[in-house]
């Protein structure tokens, strides 16, 4: 159980949540046992914004049947979950919804022979204008001899939307073959996979009217980067982050766009694997209990795309998404648009916790009265990786990579799309005091509608300490770009670093780099020269100090003019005496053509009871940023008493002030938590 409050200028929220957990597990014999899980959600609050006042509550009853019955070489598997939630929010707002979910596995593993799978997994969605149900078939089988594995994938997915009056089919075949070998005494070895996957499908209404549906577009690969420059990817580059792409809409994927932790400029992207049309996408979002978030805060999103995920090109900006409570996401709405990889970025923050559990994207369709729409792909792709060490000294490693795809639908023009990349690296370590990496890629995109381009990637690195204490490396690299065989950009670099031991508790590193970029369709040079230097040192066993200087003088030629110098100096002291009290000063300044100013922060941690029945905690932090001309107090403050194992009482008082030129936010929260587990 636990009660918070939120206030702040603009918004006033509180929230009472119960939540029960029951779970009985039985193993009546080595070879079967089964499970009951039963969670009742009880969620009621209200929130008052501009005088008006909302009252809400979320009712959330869910069980849950298993059976496992395991008998060599046979698992069969069972499961059946059921969900009701009622929602009700006044004035004159209530919905129910229902889901029932039967799942059913059976898998056999007879020994030297191919592993078989089947799988029915049957899904009914009713409620709040959905009336679903889905039904999807799983086969797989799976077989390794020696060095190769092989498997293969069929499915067959039913969907039929009630409400809609709209029914889907969709069958795929899927094969994998893959390869992991050793030669001469394991000096040259190979590592290669291809996989071959045929996917048809087919739409069709079965009512009287036209009908437009949202069609999810599946992405290959979830992105996420905190970057103030989204146009350009170089200095932040987008990492895969598959639990944004999971479909687990209760588990965060460990970003905060909430108070407190949460910020702006956080870039939410994927890649499609092959260009598609895309209209609106959706972040989902819940707070650090899992339950759904009630407001979405002053937030604005900016959308852009690319075409390889380093480069984009804004969309739209200033976009005010529309908050959808009851499924607690936002839905960001943009023109159709066909890309590769997307993305969208936040500006501002939630009043509240709001942690992203999922990113998804949409495109409109619409079908006219017994219109059927019918579409197959073909997609192919296929990696091999090869290491040869002819001496102890030197290693060659080739990378190899292609993807083909083909789609065919009855409603657009098919496309087709071919995209590979080879790779060569070149290791050599002549003496214990010295290395040296070779590099060279190529990469070439070639779909059938749009452009072609070709990417040659070239890079130097070498690595040498041949002074106690003093490593350094210098690297260079240059990237050619043509688009339809022309030159587009080019992109060259070349940076000197050095780390050095000064004493035993004192580190120190220095970084001097050139960056030249050329776009060749503007006639537009960027020269950028940066040189950073990092210092650590503990200067007692207590207290510890860092300094970071950083430069960077940036000169832009052709159609646009322009010389801008940047300086940034940031030192921190950390101070801890014992377990129980630290602090920390932070002073940064920064100077430049737009921006200048003294930033400082100031933190201190209490807690003088740890690892005690009865714990207390206590932070309070200063903020004060004369760059983004923002300040801000925080204080924080928990006591936990652990009542024995099975129980403990846990209250969280919050107080957060927040001022900028034209805003002034007092939030404040109390959360209050009893559990209990038996």
């Amino acid at each position: 159980m636990s009660y918070s409050e939120t206030r702040s200028q603009q918004i006033t929220t509180d929230q009472f949540v119960q939540n029960y957990d029951l779970r009985y597990q039985r193993m009546v014999t080595p070879a079967f046992q089964y499970k009951f899980f039963l969670r009742y959600l009880d969620s009621v609050g209200s929130s008052k914004q501009d005088n008006n006042t909302i009252d809400f509550r979320t009712q959330a009853y869910e069980p849950t049947f298993d059976v496992s019955l395991n008998l060599d070489p046979f698992d069969l598997f069972s499961s059946v979950q059921y969900r009701q939630t009622d929602t009700m929010q006044d004035p004159g707002e209530e919905q129910t919804q229902k889901s029932l979910r039967s799942l059913t596995r059976l898998i056999w593993k007879p020994e030297n022979l191919p592993t078989i799978a089947l799988q029915l997994d049957r899904k009914a969605n009713e409620g709040a204008g959905t009336d679903i149900v889905d039904t999807d078939l799983l086969a797989t089988a799976d077989y390794t001899y020696k060095a190769f594995k092989l498997s293969y994938r069929f499915r067959s997915n039913q969907t039929d939307d009630k409400i809609q009056q709209l029914e889907k089919k969709e069958l795929e075949n899927q094969g994998q073959l893959g390869y992991e070998g050793s030669f001469w005494q394991k000096r040259l070895s190979i590592l290669a996979t291809y996989i071959v996957s045929y996917r048809t499908g087919s739409e069709h209404t079965t009512g009287g009217g036209p009908v437009t549906v949202s069609e999810e577009v599946l992405p290959r690969r979830g992105l996420y980067s905190l970057d103030d420059t989204p146009l350009d990817a170089t200095d932040h580059p987008m990492v895969d982050t598959p639990s944004l792409i999971d479909k687990n809409f209760i588990v965060s994927a460990g970003i905060n766009m909430g108070t407190p932790g949460g910020v702006s400029f956080q870039n939410f992207g994927v890649d499609l694997g092959r260009s598609l049309l895309v209209d609106q996408i959706q972040v989902s979002v819940r707070n650090p209990v899992g339950v759904g978030v009630l407001v979405g805060g002053p937030i604005t999103w900016t959308v852009y795309t690319s075409a390889d995920g380093v480069r984009w090109t804004l969309l739209a900006s200033g976009v005010p998404a529309v908050f959808d409570p009851l499924n607690s996401r936002y839905n960001i709405s943009f023109s159709a648009t066909e890309s590769q990889f997307f993305k969208v970025v936040n500006s501002g923050v939630n009043l509240v916790d709001a942690l992203v559990t999922e990113i998804q994207l949409f495109r409109q369709v619409t079908f006219l009265p017994g219109q059927e729409k019918t579409g197959k792909s073909l997609f192919q792709t296929g990696n091999m990786t090869a290491i040869l060490k002819p001496v102890d000294k030197a290693t060659f490693t080739y990378n190899g990579y292609i993807n083909l795809s083909r789609d065919d639908s009855s409603d657009r023009p098919s496309t087709s799309n071919r995209d590979w990349t080879q790779g060569l690296i070149a290791f050599v370590e002549p003496s214990r005091f010295l290395n040296y990496t070779l590099q060279y890629q190529k990469r070439k995109q070639e779909p059938s509608q749009g452009q072609v381009r070709d990417t040659d990637s070239y890079s130097a690195a070498m690595n040498f300490f041949f002074v106690k204490n003093l490593f350094t490396t210098l690297t260079t690299a240059l990237t050619v770009e043509r688009v339809d065989g022309q030159r587009s950009t080019r992109f060259g670099s070349f940076t000197f670093h050095n780390d050095a031991i000064l004493y035993s508790t004192w580190n120190a590193s220095l970084d001097l780099s050139s960056t030249r970029q050329e776009d060749f369709t503007t006639s537009q040079k960027t020269d950028t020269y940066k040189v950073a230097g990092n210092s650590f040192a503990q200067l007692t066993k207590n207290l510890r100090w860092s300094l970071t200087p950083t430069a960077t003088r940036t000169t832009l030629t052709g159609l646009i003019e322009k010389k801008t110098v940047e300086k940034q100096l940031t030192t921190e002291f950390f101070y801890r005496p014992n377990r129980e009290v630290s602090a920390t000063v932070r002073w940064g300044y920064l100077s430049g053509a737009d921006r200048s100013g003294l930033t400082q922060l100031y933190r201190f941690d209490w807690s003088p009871f740890r690892d005690a029945a009865i714990d207390l905690t206590g932070t309070y932090e200063a903020n004060r940023d004369a760059v983004a001309q923002q300040d801000s107090d925080r204080f924080s403050a928990t006591a936990r008493w652990n009542m024995n194992r099975y129980s403990y009482v846990e209250t969280t008082y919050n107080n957060i002030l927040q001022h900028t030129l034209s805003t002034s936010d007092r939030i404040q929260s109390f959360t209050a938590t009893y559990s209990l587990t038996l």
